[in-house]
């Protein structure tokens, strides 16, 4: 199991593998939506990227039935991500992931 999806599974508060699959697609939505708002470097392995999709998780979650104000932080924090140059500007390889 890959390390954001036991963060992921972790934050939402399930400890079981029944929705292994259902979540890594919710992860690698968080990801799409993302690069869709403006973030080319999306590395799951730095801290902010992968609180950035533990909140887009919580939101298709509706955890504690807060979804969409997970959602709205959601947008918010990637905004914020597509105007920083860590996360704007492709990596020194020439890659974005």
């Amino acid at each position: 199991m890959s390390n954001i999806l036991s963060d992921v599974k972790l934050a939402l508060g399930i400890s079981h593998g029944k929705k292994d699959k259902e979540i890594s697609g919710c992860i690698a939505s968080a990801k799409r939506e993302m690069q869709m708002a403006g973030v080319r470097v999306v590395d799951e392995n730095d801290e902010y990227t992968a609180t950035v999709i533990k909140t887009y998780c919580k939101g298709i979650y509706n955890y504690q039935g807060e979804g969409e104000r997970y959602l709205n932080l959601f947008e918010k924090q990637t905004a914020g991500m597509s105007m920083n140059s860590k996360y704007n500007t492709e990596a020194d390889d020439g890659t974005t992931d």
